[in-house]
């Protein structure tokens, strides 16, 4: 809710010839994108301090209308010989021939090669046995509301309070995604009762002076926003790609960008894998942008040192991944 396209993804998907899904006026429906112009952040310090989409060299990015956003990419997929087939994975094997799969509407189907890109659940991966590798556990719990004042802005606003972070953002039908980013056990007693986690977003530095006032709609949305890799991302017959094979912790604000570029990268691995050619670089890649990642969400975090004591900053003070079982 209220995700951010990077200006660097939206060159992503000009090189793929895909600019239209930024273009609502040349679609046939109108989206409701909205243009984000920067960001004002309250970290280690109560002061929202202004960072300019200016300084960005591939320039101002976009808060989605994510249901457009996927329908667009899904009829192009579509127009490119896709076959779409509402159904999940029940089960999966590997012969001579290449893989058969069992989906959960009773049929069974044959395929060369499998692309997983089923987000973080890595269903596929999971299922031929690979691992995830998950960093500090992050729940993200979101609400839609209205500010009392400074509505129009079109920045991201990024808060640390006590237990967790708030990231906040305008969407395209003028209201606004608030999400507070904190522990597991902290997460069960917001869902348990609303106003612990408005009491917790109020908490967060510099809001009140931006927003004045906030009113909130009643629903809250749950996500599990640690970040996470998997390993191997990549083996005989299938790759992963997106959220499957690498997820950010949303303070990266990398994620759709990721998804498009290793989906890229990924489909250049089946091409020179199906020609005979050896594997591609695609698992050190991988690797490569893991490892810059892992370092940067560690720096953000060590940043933050007002409320060191407490165990939501604790924990993610801790360095690097650890290992988890499958599922």
């Amino acid at each position: 809710m209220g995700e951010t396209l990077p200006g660097a993804a939206i060159r992503l998907l000009k090189r793929l010839g895909l600019g239209e899904v930024i273009e609502p006026q040349a679609a046939s429906h109108a989206s409701a994108h909205c243009p984000v112009g920067g960001l004002l952040v309250a970290w280690n310090d109560p002061t929202l301090v202004a960072n300019d989409t200016l300084d960005d060299p591939y320039g101002q990015g976009l808060r989605l209308d994510r249901p457009f956003f996927d329908a667009f990419l899904r009829r192009a997929a579509e127009a490119a010989d896709a076959c779409l087939w509402p159904a999940d994975i029940a089960g999966l094997e590997r012969g001579a021939a290449g893989w058969s799969i069992w989906l959960d509407d009773g049929a069974v189907v044959g395929a060369r090669w499998l692309i997983d890109a089923t987000g973080r659940r890595a269903r596929l991966s999971r299922l031929i046995g690979a691992r995830r590798r998950r960093s500090s556990p992050l729940v993200a719990i979101y609400r839609t509301g209205w500010p009392e004042r400074n509505g129009d802005l079109t920045r991201t606003v990024i808060a640390a309070g006590p237990d967790g972070w708030v990231y906040a953002g305008r969407l395209g039908d003028g209201r606004w995604a608030f999400g507070y980013h904190t522990t597991p056990q902290l997460a069960a007693r917001m869902l348990s009762s609303p106003a612990v986690w408005g009491d917790a977003v109020a908490e967060c530095h510099g809001l009140a002076g931006l927003f004045g006032g906030l009113a909130f709609a009643p629903d809250l949305a749950v996500r599990d926003a640690r970040g996470a890799r998997l390993d191997p991302p990549i083996g005989e017959g299938w790759v992963a790609c997106g959220d499957a094979a690498l997820s950010f912790d949303p303070i990266a604000g990398q994620g759709l960008f990721n998804a498009l570029y290793t989906g890229m990268t990924a489909a250049e691995a089946v091409q020179t894998m199906r020609a005979g050619a050896p594997p591609s670089g695609y698992a050190a890649e991988l690797d490569k942008v893991a490892a810059i990642y892992t370092a940067r969400r560690r720096g953000l975090y060590k940043q933050e040192r007002r409320w060191s004591e407490r165990s939501f900053w604790r924990l993610l003070h801790e360095e690097g991944y650890t290992p988890s079982l499958p599922g």
